[in-house]
């Protein structure tokens, strides 16, 4: 059996004698609600199946050509396109390719990082 302290600290004020602290409610951010995109669109058949209805003809056929657009399009298209070298996006795409850096790529992440030194040096003055 462990041991149980049941008398009273010195200077303690007992728990349970105390009010709880009201609680502070923060203001809810409200938002405007997106409007409803019209029947004959992809949203307009998500929001039929989200609401267990049968899709009208407009929306069933605007999810098809949705569906089809999406396969024609090979999915590495969908990819936004690949850094140019020059930037420093570029040089950071060479050491995630674990290339050797070209000149224009190690030139651009130099003046990258000199500007952020000498941003957070101007930060660190005011």
């Amino acid at each position: 059996m462990a041991y149980q302290y049941r008398g009273k600290l010195k200077g303690a004020a007992d728990p349970w004698q105390q009010s709880p602290k009201p609680r502070q409610e923060e203001p809810k951010l409200v938002r405007e609600p997106k409007p409803l995109q019209p029947c004959g669109t992809n949203a307009a058949y998500v929001r039929h199946r989200a609401r267990d209805e049968d899709p009208c003809e407009a929306c069933t056929e605007a999810r098809r050509e949705y569906v089809a657009s999406r396969r024609r399009t090979p999915p590495n298209a969908r990819r936004r396109p690949a850094a140019k070298c020059g930037t420093y996006s570029g040089a950071v795409r060479h050491y995630r390719l674990k290339e050797e850096l070209c000149e224009p790529c190690i030139q651009a992440r130099r003046d990258y990082l000199n500007r952020h030194r000498q941003e957070l040096r101007e930060r660190e003055a005011a």
